[in-house]
């Protein structure tokens, strides 16, 4: 479920089509590749994977930026073992709930 119907755009923006946590896989999917544009991520594979390794130590502390890379690297991670990596979807649906979480204490009462 999108919390708005706006198409995605890279970037914080993508925060525009944030999905629940629990939504199913084929639609973090989308919402991972839009995460980084169609160009996909220009940094390094093992930046993402310390950017990851850091936001996931403490989501709290991560900045937005920094947990939307992590949820990029960690789809990358799951596409990349071919499916076969519970730890890097777990970690990814971890960081689309900080998402979440954030996104809710931001909203506007009653919206």
């Amino acid at each position: 479920m999108r919390t708005s119907e706006q198409p995605c755009i890279p970037g914080i923006a993508a925060l525009e089509c944030l999905l629940s946590h629990t939504a199913a896989w084929s639609e973090l999917e989308t919402f991972c590749q839009a995460i980084a544009g169609s160009k996909g991520d220009h940094r390094e594979v093992s930046e993402l994977a310390a950017i990851a390794r850091q936001a996931k130590a403490d989501l709290g502390a991560a900045g937005t930026e920094d947990i939307l890379a992590t949820a990029y690297f960690f789809w990358r991670k799951f596409r990349w073992n071919e499916g076969l990596d519970a730890e890097a979807e777990r970690s990814l649906r971890q960081g689309i709930g900080e998402l979440e979480r954030r996104c809710a204490r931001e909203r506007p009462t009653g919206a």
